[in-house]
């Protein structure tokens, strides 16, 4: 038995993400509202709060952290290292970007598990530049989940989801924290921005090398990205248990994927939209519509379609 920790910050589609996870995770028995902590930037509105409070589900509020955007996550373990274990083996971090199809379950629970992360970013030579620079031995290399695009260091996980063992929620709170303040003030270290906000990632991964903790490489059956859905190798053996859908998710609330040759992620999307059935019947369903109707309202004119109105009133003066 493990908790299952989520962050949630101040935006609808936030929280009728969070709304959806929470509800394929007590569909499949994952967790009950019991094993659940909703942390929450304080931010977040009230009406969040009172749905939460409605499925007796606790909620911590956190104060913004580093780059008070993806660095948030680092806030979550604060909470667990108050708490006597009281035979829970361990905290599941979780993005909001994801859905359980199937009940998920460590097979080494003691272990922190993840799955490696898709593609090199940052790149090894980045990576290798970062520990060089801290005075850590670099870690054994293993290839990106997509294997054409190369390898990185063997405790490099996706940071969307984490799993943290008890014996070393300690060692990783402080480590984490460690290592990405250290990295906050040395961002020349990474080549440009986009490698920039995986600071959080790499700084978890620095940790775990640093401590020597035991790690896990999980099949992406735990983890599964439907973006990169025709290059995602899993184990036939083992269901897939959850969708990390990241953009791959519509204006109706559902998950989607363009055409793919793997009848597993197929049936696994399909699974997860017969859960969803009727998203208005959610929550925040109807937030979640309107902040999309208000952002296309926001949107910037382009210049080429000003240009075309322009050339249209001048040809139908003459």
């Amino acid at each position: 038995m493990f908790y299952i920790s989520i962050l949630v910050d101040a935006k609808d589609k936030f929280y009728f993400q969070a709304e959806l996870l929470i509800h394929s995770i007590l569909q499949t028995n994952t967790a009950t509202c019991d094993n659940l902590i909703i942390h929450c930037t304080d931010a977040v509105d009230i009406s969040f709060f009172h749905f939460l409070s409605e499925k007796n589900i606790q909620y911590q509020i956190i104060e913004p952290y580093l780059d008070k955007t993806y660095c948030n996550k680092l806030r979550q373990l604060d909470f667990f290292i108050k708490l006597d274990s009281n035979n829970y083996t361990g905290v599941l971090l979780l993005d909001l970007d994801m859905f359980f199809v199937n009940t998920l379950i460590f097979e080494k629970p003691n272990c922190f598990s993840g799955r490696i992360v898709g593609g090199p970013n940052p790149p090894l030579s980045v990576l290798n530049r970062i520990f060089k620079e801290a005075n850590l031995s670099f870690p054994p290399l293993t290839p990106t989940l997509v294997k054409e695009k190369g390898n990185t260091f063997n405790n490099h996980f996706n940071g969307g989801f984490y799993y943290v063992p008890w014996r070393y929620l300690k060692e990783v709170n402080d480590n984490w924290k460690f290592w990405a303040e250290w990295l906050f003030v040395r961002q020349h270290l990474f080549d440009n921005e986009q490698q920039r906000i995986h600071i959080d990632q790499v700084s978890m991964c620095m940790a775990l090398s640093s401590q020597n903790i035991e790690t896990n490489i999980l099949p992406n059956n735990y983890n599964y990205p439907t973006q990169k859905q025709d290059l995602v190798e899993i184990d036939k053996t083992l269901p897939i248990s959850l969708l990390h859908y990241h953009q791959a998710f519509s204006e109706d609330g559902f998950l989607t994927f363009k055409h793919s040759p793997n009848p597993e992620l197929i049936a696994a999307v399909k699974k997860a939209n017969g859960v969803i059935n009727k998203p208005e019947a959610f929550r925040f369903y109807k937030n979640y519509r309107s902040s999309l109707i208000q952002i296309e309202k926001d949107k910037p004119v382009s210049s080429s379609l000003i240009n075309s109105v322009i050339k249209l009133l001048g040809k139908l003066k003459k």
